[in-house]
């Protein structure tokens, strides 16, 4: 290694850069380094962060940056000297907490004390020491630096803060009743600001209900619920305390509302596979805990379990009367988001929970479906109800909300409201993990595995379908000929290589072909637009084509305004069928702006998963009319679900629904903060929310400003 005619600067730059290929010569070039005469401040204080750098090698790094300071103190250079101090008490306490985490206690320990011995640490150093140790699960040294601060400095929300973790550490160490005294001078100090008060409250819950003070323990976990509605720890406390006071049916919905918040949340499933299990409720006992092994594979306690319940059920049914009911799954969104977490590639008719006054979801599907129809032909106009008797629903129309969808009788948590096939789809291939059907958007084959010879044995079984016209370019891949033959109703129409199209219009239908290949809005557009051509085609009144075409309207200031790439592609669709005698009265200036307003604003997002393949996310979008009419609340009272390996979707309750009221669903993560969620909700469907948490959460803000109550 050669270091020519460079200084001390130059040098440790050239030793750092050179280390990882030549970590020895690195080595003895610091060394020779470090016996030059003139070292500077920045020198030493390099030297020192090149040898924290290495493993091991922090008491190296300790003398040149205490060097570094006593020759900053000579200097009288104070906020140099603070910069380098406070540097050094930071990156020993990382380095403790990494440390640990390693499991290299005594290397964490010699850290930690080298950051409190370099100066009289403050509050806030004595805080991170102490947050270490308890994340190490060493309670009793977390509690012992906590006591070093001096609290009667500390601002309330400091005070809370220091008293909240000590409780918890108390906590951890199952001394509840110092734990409960600590968790209540935090809470007692909480002012509006301090976000930790919902811990603090579901931490002292915990506590009484470990020491059996049941009536107690509800009140923190009800105040904490009511303070973070989407948090799932106190759901999960409150229903273990409920199960203690033999209130069971409500000890269930609330280990739901745990699982519904946190879908990975292990433990909720397991208690609440305990639940089913005392309430002879095997089958669905033994599917949370496959929940809980694909959460956690090496927890051999819970194959234990598994076995326990496997042979419970085969003596339970063994005594049953032969001639009563099976028991009933009791929730049937439950089980829809239990089946998302497997990925499993079909949701059966018995894992949808009760359907009532249906024999299957078939027969709910196609109810749906002919209602569907009647909706795109018949119109909803203002101030008309229109019910839906068949399945329990009326379409209702108002000025504030638009169309609107009202259940007419009672939906229990967990029933299926709805089920619908979309009445199109629209891939987006560059964001899947595997190409997709263009027409049912089944995942046909994982798209990094594609080559010609996979494509040829695919197409030989029939398993990979083009385009008959269009095969050249790929537009177009089905999975059967089925989905070819059905999508050619509306494919012709912008296929450009269909026989029966003007040889003028092929190089326009190529170009469109190349817009909206990778543009899922693109796509969906034409889609409908050639949805709407073939009922023209087929003799369809041009009364009920209107009326379609006005179930897509939307208003002015709704309407989502087209890029570069859309304005070409309307240009196109105009130039194409603007003048066309049986299409041109369709083609409105603004009916394609309107199509692509509907696919913004009342699409649903299509994740479609495969046994045989790796999940697949966000494959494209759908447009479901029935659910389209359904408005948004942040708290609903529904959730909606796709299903199966095609492009099924449906909405189940996920609270008892009475007749008369407003299905709901939640266009946003309910999760995030009022202004987050307002934001979201301006942006991408222009509206503001006014429901009840939003109006809960805004009066929360606004107590929290100076000067408010």
């Amino acid at each position: 290694m050669s270091t020519g005619f460079k200084g001390p600067a130059e040098l440790l730059a050239q030793a750092r850069s050179e280390y990882a290929l030549e970590p020895e010569a690195s080595l003895l070039l610091v060394k020779h380094i470090e016996d030059l005469p003139g070292i500077t401040p920045e020198v030493e204080v390099g030297l020192g962060d090149y040898y924290f750098e290495l493993p091991r090698n922090v008491p190296a790094a300790l003398r040149h940056w205490r060097r570094a300071m006593r020759m900053l103190q000579r200097q009288s250079s104070t906020p140099a000297y603070d910069r380098v101090l406070t540097s050094m008490v930071t990156r020993l306490l990382q380095r403790g907490a990494e440390e640990f985490a390693a499991g290299r206690k005594d290397e964490a320990e010699r850290c930690l004390a080298e950051a409190t011995s370099l100066r009289d640490p403050n509050s806030d150093v004595l805080n991170q020491k102490g947050l270490i140790y308890f994340q190490a699960k060493e309670f009793d040294k977390a509690i012992q630096v906590w006591n070093m601060i001096n609290v009667q400095r500390l601002s309330a929300q400091q005070k809370s803060l220091f008293y909240h973790n000590t409780g918890s550490a108390f906590m951890m160490l199952k001394n509840y009743q110092k734990a409960i005294e600590n968790l209540s001078l935090a809470i007692r100090n909480a002012g509006s600001g301090v976000q930790t008060v919902e811990m603090s409250l579901n931490n002292r819950g915990y506590c009484y209900l470990s020491t059996e003070k049941y009536d107690q323990a509800l009140v923190d976990f009800n105040h904490a619920i009511r303070l973070k509605i989407d948090w799932a720890n106190p759901y999960r406390h409150r229903a273990n305390t409920l199960w203690k006071q033999g209130k069971l049916e409500e000890a269930m919905e609330s280990f739901d509302n745990a699982v519904r918040c946190k879908p990975n949340y292990k433990d909720a499933w397991l208690d609440r596979a305990k639940l089913c299990a005392e309430l002879k409720l095997y089958d669905d006992a033994i599917d949370d805990l496959n929940v809980v092994m694909s959460l956690d594979p090496a927890d051999t306690d819970v194959e234990d379990l598994f076995v326990k319940y496997s042979q419970s059920r085969e003596e339970f049914d063994a005594t049953r009367d032969p001639g009563a009911q099976p028991e009933k799954g009791r929730n049937g969104f439950i089980k829809c988001l239990r089946s998302s977490l497997f990925n499993r590639p079909r949701i059966m008719r018995s894992e949808l929970g009760d359907i009532e006054r249906h024999e299957n979801v078939e027969a709910l599907s196609n109810l749906c479906a002919d209602w569907t129809e009647r909706l795109l032909t018949e119109g909803t106009d203002i101030g008309s109800v229109q019910t839906i008797s068949s399945i329990g629903l009326a379409v209702r129309f108002d000025k504030t909300k638009g169309r609107g969808l009202q259940a007419m009788r009672d939906f229990q948590s967990g029933e299926v409201i709805l089920l619908e096939k979309p009445l199109a789809v629209a891939a987006r291939p560059k964001d899947c993990s595997a190409i997709p059907c263009y027409h049912c958007m089944h995942p046909i084959y994982p798209s990094e595995a594609m080559d010609t010879s996979k494509t040829q044995m695919l197409v030989a079984a029939n398993l990979l379908v083009f385009c008959p016209h269009c095969s050249k370019n790929a537009a177009a891949i089905y999975c059967s000929d089925r989905c070819q033959q059905e999508a050619w109703r509306y494919h012709r129409f912008f296929c450009p290589q269909n026989p029966d199209v003007e040889e003028s219009d092929k190089e326009l239908l190529l170009e469109l072909s190349a817009l909206i290949t990778d543009d899922d809005e693109l796509n969906m557009v034409c889609k409908l637009l050639g949805i709407i051509f073939d009922r023209i085609d087929e003799g369809q009144p041009q009364e009920k084509v209107e009326r379609l075409l006005k179930y897509f309207h939307h208003n002015d200031t709704g309407m989502r305004l087209p890029n570069a790439d859309h304005h070409r592609a309307n240009d196109i669709v105009h130039q194409l069928f603007g003048s066309h005698p049986q299409f041109g009265w369709v083609m409105d200036k603004r009916i394609y702006y309107h199509l692509l307003s509907c696919k913004k604003f009342n699409s649903f997002r299509a994740t479609i998963a495969n046994s045989q393949i790796t999940a697949v996310k966000n494959v494209g979008c759908a447009m479901c009319p029935l659910m389209a009419l359904i408005n948004h609340e942040c708290v609903s009272n529904a959730g909606w679900f796709s299903y199966g390996e095609y492009a099924n979707f449906g909405v189940a309750a996920i609270r008892n629904i009475s007749a008369g009221e407003e299905i709901c669903i939640s266009y946003v993560d309910a999760t995030e903060s009022y202004q987050k969620r307002q934001d979201v909700l301006r942006l991408s469907w222009q509206f503001n929310c006014g429901c009840d948490k939003c109006k809960e959460d805004l009066y929360r803000e606004l107590s929290r400003l100076p000067g408010k109550a």
